[in-house]
């Protein structure tokens, strides 16, 4: 797209000059630097952009349009401050460097299709990744939580069988069997109430 602005001042200063039949030193200056820019743009595009996105431009490149663009440039570049460039007029400069740059914006908005193609496969792709981070969170948690009330259900169990144990041993039975020892605070609990019994 920048090429294509540079294209554009090209074509402006270019006309200028074709149509007085003559180049000032600063027109030929800037007309350089707009012609140069363009080719550092295109350059970068051409190695940036994957082979069937910058296809189009590389036949463009290769066309007789680009060839008479290219002469004329050079006309303007080599001949163009002493005037010797009466074999091209302004009206065939401007027409030539407007079909050009019809030719860009066709190939910028060909490019920004494709771009925005590729965007929005990348979107899709990211949605679904997001969805399916989503879902698998979900199940984790899911997960996670399950096997923590199957922990705290045992816990509980425990405790309770600790509970009635100690109950029963307050109401005078001794001779109460204690839940089995683990090793976690329960364990301890029960080794402590062992102890108790056995030494009653």
């Amino acid at each position: 797209l920048r090429a294509n602005s540079y294209a554009g001042s090209e074509l402006a200063v270019g006309a200028i000059g074709f149509y007085k039949g003559k180049f000032e030193q600063a027109e030929l200056s800037v007309l350089g630097k707009f012609i140069v820019s363009q080719d550092v743009m295109l350059q970068l595009f051409q190695e940036i952009a994957p082979e069937h996105m910058a296809k189009p431009w590389l036949q463009y490149q290769s066309s007789s349009k680009i060839a008479d663009i290219q002469a004329m440039r050079d006309l303007a570049i080599n001949y163009g401050i002493w005037g010797n460039i009466s074999a091209v007029t302004g009206d065939i400069f401007y027409q030539a460097q407007l079909a050009r740059l019809k030719e860009l914006q066709s190939i910028a908005n060909t490019f920004s299709d494709q771009v925005m193609v590729i965007v929005a496969e990348n979107l899709a792709t990211t949605r679904s990744s997001i969805y399916t981070s989503i879902v698998f969170s979900a199940l984790a948690l899911t997960v996670s939580l399950a096997v923590m009330a199957i922990v705290a259900l045992a816990m509980r169990a425990q405790i309770n069988r600790l509970a009635r144990s100690a109950k029963q041993m307050a109401e005078g039975d001794l001779t109460v069997k204690l839940p089995r020892y683990a090793k976690n605070e329960i364990g301890d609990l029960t080794a402590s109430l062992t102890i108790f019994r056995d030494e009653t």
